[in-house]
């Protein structure tokens, strides 16, 4: 009787140390398989290509106008002239294709004469400045008011909110601009205009 009970507590004693193992097996295998998933979603997360938007800055090359000589003061427009690219300088330094740009956000333009090197704008009450497509009306982008009679020979006008991206997006885009005088221009000036923008666009890291 002794002997039989002896080798029951042996073999509860193994059984229970054999499931204790098997546990710690189990549990370690739990841990592992968790580890691993952690593992493979941190790789699948950080090769994951992600868009981010973010605004790129840039202006225009020069365009340059010629006022006429004006003895009566009035309300004309100006020769229209080609607007050139602006957007090659910014695809390139970005890395970041047309194709890719949501909006442009005509900033502000400055208008500078360049000669003769007695002109100023005193002549001037208002210029505006004018885009149009080869399939589009002519539409206002720039409008500076109430220019003061001081002297002045640079001006600046902030834009009015206009999306530059559809008219970039043409394969000819012509500028012009409107002035408003209150007194003759007595000679022929040029005027040099530069336009500020901001591109917002989309970018794959």
């Amino acid at each position: 009787m002794h002997k039989a009970s002896c080798v029951l507590r042996s073999s509860l004693y193994i059984f229970n140390r054999t499931n204790v193992i098997f546990e710690k097996i189990f549990s370690m295998k739990k841990i592992i398989s968790i580890a691993l998933l952690i593992i493979v979603s941190l790789a699948v997360f950080s090769c994951r290509k992600r868009t981010i938007t973010l605004p790129i800055n840039g202006t225009s090359p020069e365009i340059t106008f010629t006022v006429p000589t004006v003895p009566i003061p009035g309300d004309f427009a100006m020769q229209e002239v080609s607007l050139p690219n602006m957007l090659d300088s910014v695809v390139t330094s970005s890395g970041i294709p047309m194709d890719n740009f949501q909006s442009i956000t005509l900033n502000s333009a400055d208008m500078v004469i360049d000669t003769p090197a007695t002109a100023n704008f005193d002549p001037f009450d208002e210029m505006s400045i004018w885009l149009r497509t080869t399939s589009s009306d002519s539409t206002k982008v720039f409008d500076a008011t109430n220019i003061p009679h001081t002297g002045l020979r640079t001006i600046t006008s902030q834009g009015n909110g206009t999306n530059f991206l559809p008219y970039a997006k043409s394969p000819q885009l012509m500028v012009k601009a409107r002035v408003v005088t209150s007194s003759p221009i007595p000679q022929a000036m040029t005027i040099k205009l530069k336009i500020h923008f901001t591109v917002t666009a989309q970018k794959i890291i």
